[in-house]
């Protein structure tokens, strides 16, 4: 008897967040509704981890999209950094920061 796969939505999130950080890393600038049609994410999903990547300093806001009679947003493009520090960063911060105090993990940010 085989058992359907299930993963945890902690880990759908950072599948998420890989998949949308990489996206910006090669096709940035890139709009926030461009990633949710290329990985078929919801657009709030896109727009609440990108708002995190933002916030933590890897990715920053660009310019703006095209006037399409709507509100005008900024697109987004990953900021410049050595692509081993990536990982490095992102496993330091989730690994560490329950131990450490604002101090010591405001070097990360």
């Amino acid at each position: 008897m085989t058992y359907p796969i299930t993963i945890t939505s902690a880990a759908m999130r950072d599948i998420n967040r890989s998949a949308i950080l990489e996206t910006i890393r090669r096709e940035g600038p890139i709009s926030r509704s461009a990633i949710a049609q290329r990985l078929d994410v919801s657009l709030p999903t896109v727009m609440r981890i990108a708002d995190g990547l933002v916030e933590e300093g890897f990715v920053r806001l660009y310019g703006s999209t095209e006037w399409s009679g709507g509100r005008r947003r900024p697109l987004l493009e990953s900021m410049p950094m050595p692509i081993w520090s990536w990982g490095w960063i992102w496993a330091a911060r989730r690994c560490m920061e329950p131990f450490l105090t604002s101090e010591e993990m405001s070097w990360m940010r």
